[in-house]
């Protein structure tokens, strides 16, 4: 069977595509210039699609492809100078999804993998997120992963030729890391004294290669079809727990004081960082049970090894 993979060069990426390469799928990756070829693996054939927002282009480069796994997405700028506006994320998140959809249902592909994300439910959560619950997206980003999502599942329902499977994975980590995650290594590599030695808050989280088996893996099975999945490692983690996991692993004291969760949050209102805050000391848990009780998924690494991964990969770009 042959996959095309959009965004193969990505973080995400680059994993999916290592993957799919070891259980012997032949990968096709696209890619924005040919100067990034070389950060594929080897066994996959780099392409270049002219139009992305054109259907006919896509439709060039989906021949002889039986599954897509499309992964490109405008996400979060870490730039506060910057603000994207709503048309921005949707020209990528959803015109562009759109497009390379509709090419699939005429070029007889056979499943369509799309990477959302849980922000696509919301930001914060009381209990773990299961798929069936009501989705309130809060930002941009969110609401055009909804937005992409609700076609996706009306274009398959009206031609069921191709089958949709939905992935909505929370804070992805690992080697190669930007984004939040990245800023809480530089956070914890810095040894100095936090405030957050007493949080009760729940956060999931999902390393980038268990994320990577799980689309697969659920590529793979024949009866996933048209369903959408919560993916994330086991168990989550307070943002106290996750601070003391990082700085033992990148051999940093602990450091951490206790201090009034409610009273730092307070703080950060009044110094207008209440979003920021509630992304630190908020809950946002999602329950990955369909995955793995309904369909077997297993995730090769434990939360340990995939932290301690990105540690060394952490301490090794520092030096």
């Amino acid at each position: 069977m042959k996959v095309l993979v959009t965004g193969a060069n990505g973080f995400i990426g680059r994993h999916v595509c290592n993957e799919l390469v070891s259980r012997g799928w032949t990968v096709t990756g696209t890619i924005r210039s040919k100067e990034t070829a070389s950060l594929l693996p080897a066994e996959v054939l780099p392409l270049m699609v002219g139009d992305m927002y054109s259907a006919q282009d896509w439709q060039k480069a989906l021949q002889g492809i039986t599954h897509v796994i499309h992964l490109i997405a405008r996400t979060h700028t870490l730039d506060l100078e910057r603000n994207d506006s709503y048309l921005d994320y949707k020209r990528v998140n959803v015109d562009l999804t759109e497009n390379l959809a509709k090419a699939c249902l005429s070029s007889g592909i056979r499943k369509f993998l799309f990477m959302s994300s849980i922000k696509a439910v919301g930001e914060r959560s009381t209990s773990p997120l299961e798929e069936n619950f009501p989705a309130l997206p809060e930002d941009n980003y969110g609401k055009t992963k909804l937005e992409a999502e609700k076609f996706l599942i009306e274009l398959c329902s009206k031609d069921q030729r191709m089958e949709y499977v939905i992935i909505r994975p929370p804070l992805v980590f690992g080697p190669e890391v930007r984004g939040n995650f990245q800023r809480l290594l530089k956070i914890a590599s810095m040894g100095i004294p936090l405030p957050l030695g007493s949080t009760n808050n729940r956060r999931s989280v999902i390393f980038v290669k268990n994320l990577a088996h799980a689309a697969v893996h659920l590529l793979e099975k024949s009866d996933a079809g048209n369903n959408i999945f919560h993916i994330s490692d086991e168990p989550d983690l307070s943002i106290t727990e996750l601070l003391k996991k990082l700085r033992k692993g990148l051999g940093k004291p602990e450091l951490l004081f206790p201090f009034p969760p409610p009273l730092l949050f307070l703080a950060a209102k009044l110094l207008g960082k209440g979003r920021e805050a509630e992304k630190v000391l908020g809950s946002l848990q999602v329950s990955s049970g369909k995955a793995r009780e309904l369909f077997g998924w297993t995730p090769p690494f434990t939360l340990e090894e995939g932290l301690g991964e990105t540690c060394r990969w952490f301490k090794t770009k520092a030096d």
